[in-house]
């Protein structure tokens, strides 16, 4: 079935990376904001910051794969696979091996600080760079994963362009939900279970970021259907996520403890991995993520249908803003600290710096030809990553 550009997810996209920035800013003032950071503000705002941290932690992310599905559909169709895996190479593997070398150690010079007597910038880096841990990417850790998820669902991806209407076709929604429910159950309340890196979180964003490139293949109405209970979805999760609320304010001791079950941590509080309150929370986490991302996706296919002057720009801007908007943050917050203001008027400080300085990179990495595939950026008009 062949669809059209999709504006409604063009302006998801751009809002949804538009919330990084005061998201990430809250993170500053929030008691676990160090264990993040390697450091925060001196005032913190208590609980009100980090429950809605924990809000839109339970769908922002699985929407933004959905989405990422949903751009590799458009990518592929209209170049072929050989493209495709080589604009996943230009566009997010040689930007994200910039990024860890280049714009990670700006951010680990800052963090380094806070417990050393560093050297000047070029000697720490030049220092950096010689033992470069693979695994200090930081915030791009979203774009290990879009790169893996690409190339290895290539396959996948080809069979559902080839054959829309095929047994996989008509079976994968069930899959991608039954491992939602798994990744819930079995690997979320354990963590890390297959490293440090590969967590519950990874097989959950995948399994939203395959069905994305599924659902512009399908014939069945999802969108129409989203669109028409996008209010039932809302209310739905509104409930959910109040429920989840009031686990953790029933159960958690310390903020530590809060940290944890947020994460779905229980081991710590000495129950069972498979107890009623572990299973219960873990499987209404899940239904929370679903039904916040069918309101979203329904508010936006309803509201959001129509092209802008303005869209393609934002677009654009999307990729560098999010690889430059983590510097700027963590190196504004470093100097903001210690400031002895309300948390309020320096979390706003925080989050408009950031936006400015961001958008300035961002022009300057757009206008300079040979800077702007350093952050994935093309001269000519392409489908976001």
């Amino acid at each position: 079935m062949m669809q059209t550009r999709r504006y409604d997810l063009d302006w998801l996209r751009a809002i949804l990376f538009g919330i990084l920035v005061p998201y990430h800013a809250l993170i500053g003032f929030v008691s676990y904001g160090a264990d993040v950071y390697g450091y925060r503000n001196q005032d913190i705002g208590g609980d009100t910051p980090e429950f809605i941290i924990f809000i839109l932690h339970t769908w922002r992310l699985p929407a933004l794969f959905l989405i990422s599905g949903v751009g590799t559909y458009f990518l592929m169709r209209r170049r072929g696979v050989a493209a495709f895996v080589g604009n996943r190479i230009i566009r997010i593997l040689f930007p994200l091996i910039i990024g860890v070398v280049f714009w990670s150690s700006i951010i680990a010079y800052h963090q380094s600080t806070i417990t050393h007597i560093v050297p000047a910038f070029p000697q720490f880096w030049w220092e950096r760079l010689s033992k470069l841990d693979p695994n200090r990417t930081g915030h791009l850790w979203f774009l290990i994963n879009l790169f893996f998820y690409s190339i290895l669902a290539v396959p996948l991806f080809r069979v559902l362009l080839q054959s829309p209407s095929s047994k996989i076709a008509r079976a994968l929604p069930i899959f991608a939900g039954f491992i939602i429910l798994f990744a819930a159950l079995w690997i979320k309340p354990q963590g890390a279970v297959f490293g440090e890196y590969l967590t519950w979180k990874t097989v959950i964003y995948a399994m939203y970021y395959i069905p994305g490139f599924w659902l512009m293949t399908t014939s069945f109405p999802v969108w129409a259907l989203a669109a028409r209970f996008r209010y039932v979805s809302l209310i739905g999760g509104i409930i959910t996520v109040a429920i989840l609320g009031l686990y953790l304010i029933s159960m958690y001791s310390d903020t530590d403890d809060m940290n944890r079950m947020i994460n779905g941590y229980w081991i710590n509080q000495n129950w069972p991995r498979f107890s009623l309150i572990n299973s219960s929370y873990s499987t209404l986490y899940a239904l929370t993520t679903l039904l916040w991302c069918a309101a979203i996706f329904g508010f936006g296919h309803h509201h959001l249908n129509g092209p802008h002057r303005f869209l393609p720009k934002l677009n654009r801007a999307v990729y560098p803003f999010y690889i430059f908007h983590m510097v700027v943050l963590l190196v504004v917050l470093f100097y903001l600290r210690f400031t002895p203001w309300p948390w309020v008027l320096e979390f706003f400080i925080l989050t408009i710096t950031t936006y400015l300085g961001t958008a300035i990179l961002y022009l300057i990495f757009d206008k300079t030809p040979f800077l702007g595939p350093l952050v994935g950026l093309s001269r000519r008009k392409s489908t976001p990553p």
